[in-house]
């Protein structure tokens, strides 16, 4: 079986299984699906640094992403100020009582705090999506969006990509691509009027380009991880496309993008 055939199987079998947790599993199952994911991306990230030899703190950091995970469900401000600050301070002390490692401390500090600021941070504003008027639909909208811009950039660059988008980072990549996949965004958006009230064509349309540009710097960013981690993939956990930080790249960028987009415009 060849790379792409997987992919398509692994979408097929994935696809209906998250628009049904979505549309009807109760909140908590939704944070906690949501919760795993992101610990499990957590887990890839801390891996790609150990192999550059940055020895993060690595079950402190996802302890750590729990807790603000647990913050994020119980979503009263102070809770998720408290747990962002007990975060920083934990790493700080925790380094201090790691013997033989004062040399790897600055690095390992600042590399399991950016695990938890690019991931449980980030990826917890799909949560706050989902609790936002039509909630559910937009989640339902935002992953449509996403999807349809990595399925454009794929096969519009495959098959029109001449001009390289960031050779330095992707060289897979092309502009042809880009324009493709933010077409599609923006068509998804267009669809998605039909089930969202209250959304303007024009809204529509700023909102699809929004979340194509924002979705794709995501999975560029991601790259360049891999890149500097040299490394193809993050993980193999998803058949056809690698780990779970491989497939929710571009989630990471348009949760709060898309989260400040739906609460001021929507």
């Amino acid at each position: 079986m060849n790379n792409q055939t997987q992919r398509i199987l692994t979408a097929a079998v994935l696809i209906p299984i998250i628009l049904l947790v979505v549309v009807y599993g109760h909140e908590f199952l939704f944070w906690s699906i949501l919760s795993a994911v992101t610990l499990l991306a957590l887990y890839e990230f801390y891996s790609l640094l150990e192999i550059k030899g940055i020895r993060c703190f690595s079950l402190l950091g996802l302890g750590l992403g729990l807790l603000l995970s647990l913050a994020a469900l119980k979503g009263r401000p102070d809770c998720i100020i408290a747990a962002t600050s007990f975060s920083v301070l934990a790493c700080l002390v925790y380094a201090v009582f790691q013997r033989g490692q004062q040399s790897q401390a600055v690095p390992a500090i600042a590399g399991t705090l950016l695990g938890l600021f690019y991931l449980p941070w980030l990826l917890n504003y799909l949560l706050y999506v989902s609790r936002l008027s039509q909630g559910r639909l937009l989640v339902i909208a935002l992953f449509f969006a996403i999807w349809a811009c990595d399925s454009g950039a794929y096969y519009v660059g495959c098959r029109y990509g001449k001009y390289k988008l960031a050779p330095a980072v992707s060289p897979g990549k092309t502009i042809e691509g880009a324009i493709g996949g933010l077409g599609l965004t923006i068509v998804v958006f267009l669809v998605a009027r039909i089930w969202l009230a209250n959304v303007s064509v024009i809204e529509a349309v700023l909102l699809g380009i929004g979340v194509g540009v924002v979705s794709q710097m995501g999975d560029l960013c991601e790259s360049q991880i891999k890149r500097w981690a040299e490394v193809k993939d993050t993980g193999s956990l998803i058949p056809g496309h690698g780990g779970v930080l491989d497939r929710i790249d571009s989630l990471i960028f348009s949760a709060p993008f898309f989260y400040y987009c739906a609460k001021f415009m929507l």
